[in-house]
């Protein structure tokens, strides 16, 4: 199996974020999921995930997780809205 993985952090309003999208090798149906962790004082990695979502496909994955950064690029915190 492939491994693919796309790992980008950002800050907004003075927080960080890391906004993860992996290939989950142990499921079956979706096979791909993005994540968003907060990082806290320490800027180490608060793994209780603020979003998720599934896709199907790399290419679902792929696109999700740019739309995402869009989302933030513009000032939307996506994760308050679900």
């Amino acid at each position: 199996m492939a491994n693919f993985s796309l790992k980008t952090k950002f800050s907004i309003d003075g927080e960080s974020y890391l906004l993860s999208t992996v290939k989950l090798h142990w499921c079956c149906k979706p096979s791909y999921e993005t994540m968003l962790f907060k990082f806290d004082r320490r800027n180490e990695v608060n793994y209780k995930d603020l979003y998720c979502q599934k896709y199907h496909t790399q290419q679902e994955a792929e696109a999700g997780h740019k739309e995402l950064l869009l989302r933030v690029e513009h000032g939307e915190r996506f994760w308050e809205n679900d």
